[in-house]
């Protein structure tokens, strides 16, 4: 009997600041939604706040190097890699 992989999901999110309009909320999805492993992008302008959903850690350099691009910048991480894996499985078999 195999057991179901479990899938991890990491939430960062934090205060972003230098953005101003749609196109710049297009920008930082972009470029934070290049990075490898990030699944899910949410950028709010109006409380000037994203959310980035992985599948690992993704480190503080990295989602400030890809918003170089956008001139935004990151002004305060609220919440640096919460792990939710518990309850989100994937009941595909692993390969052995």
């Amino acid at each position: 009997m195999t057991k179901p992989k479990i899938s991890r999901i990491v939430l960062h999110k934090f205060r972003i600041s230098g953005m101003h309009d749609s196109s710049d909320v297009a920008r930082v999805r972009r470029g934070l939604g290049a990075i490898p492993d990030v699944t899910i992008v949410n950028a709010n302008l109006r409380k000037m706040q994203v959310e980035v959903i992985a599948t690992n850690v993704i480190e503080v350099t990295q989602l400030r190097s890809a918003l170089a691009e956008s001139n935004c910048t990151l002004s305060d991480l609220t919440v640096s890699a919460r792990a939710a894996s518990q309850g989100l499985r994937n009941d595909e078999p692993e390969e052995a």
